[in-house]
């Protein structure tokens, strides 16, 4: 089994889904649901996939002030999800909020904690969007700090455009 590879079931339909999850789910470990799937099927989505024997990564990158994130952790740790995302942008404080969070609830479950990603920026993104938003830095350069801070705030790990991988590996 290859446990450096997640399956992205980036499908409108379940059936879709589930008949991929079949197909590799004795080569590959953990399958990630997106918007896409997500906004179909809800919670459903995240049932009909675990009932193949799958590890699921959610990837709806929350993004939000701490006290409503609360919420979502506690949902994520009953749901026994293995990876979920959440946005570097949220900052320090929202990071290391979820991190407090999904630790302190799967404690008290007595379930795993599960792993956090933070995503750096979207890598639809780049340096004229970051100038506009005000950014006088570069992707790589933003990219670097948002996944230190993600690092610093407790996250297990980011995601980021391949593109900005060598800089990353080069400094975390």
């Amino acid at each position: 089994m290859e446990k450096n590879i997640i399956i992205a079931l980036d499908f409108e339909d379940i059936k879709e889904a589930v008949n991929i999850c079949r197909e590799l789910k004795d080569k590959v470990r953990i399958f990630k649901i997106g918007w896409k799937l997500f906004i179909n099927y809800g919670y459903d989505s995240i049932s009909y996939l675990k009932e193949e024997g799958v590890e699921i990564f959610l990837d709806l990158k929350f993004h939000d002030i701490p006290y409503q994130i609360s919420g979502v952790c506690r949902k994520i740790v009953e749901m026994d999800i293995k990876i979920f995302s959440c946005h570097s942008l949220g900052g320090h404080e929202m990071m290391k909020e979820i991190t407090r969070l999904t630790g302190e609830y799967a404690e008290k479950l007595k379930r795993r904690k599960p792993e956090i990603f933070g995503v750096t920026l979207l890598t639809s993104l780049n340096e004229n969007d970051l100038k506009s938003f005000g950014m006088e830095s570069n992707v790589n350069n933003i990219c670097l700090q948002l996944a230190l801070l993600a690092q610093n705030s407790g996250l297990t790990g980011v995601v980021s455009s391949p593109l900005e991988l060598k800089v990353l590996k080069g400094k975390l």
